[in-house]
């Protein structure tokens, strides 16, 4: 694959091929239910972080999270008990 672009995502354990080039043709849902583009984080160094917002240890967690120089991206684990 090299430097050609994302060319599969990994959910559960099994590969989904993608159309994507970047991640930074990416659009998400925001916390505030606002689609926005991954785009306006280009050139920054970025982690994307798959949270469990049921775990006990979510706070010190978030705490490390905040510790480290990058822009942090937090999406919740996907299931039913999270809804847009």
């Amino acid at each position: 694959m090299g430097n050609s672009g994302i060319r599969k995502l990994w959910f559960l354990d099994s590969p989904v091929e993608t159309p994507y080039q970047s991640i930074h043709e990416i659009n998400v849902i925001n916390i505030n239910k606002s689609e926005e583009s991954l785009s306006q984080y280009k050139g920054q160094k970025v982690v994307i972080v798959n949270i469990a917002v049921d775990s006990p240890e979510l706070n010190d967690q978030l705490n490390y999270l905040k510790s480290l120089p990058y822009q942090i991206l937090l999406f919740p684990k996907c299931d039913h008990k999270f809804t847009y």
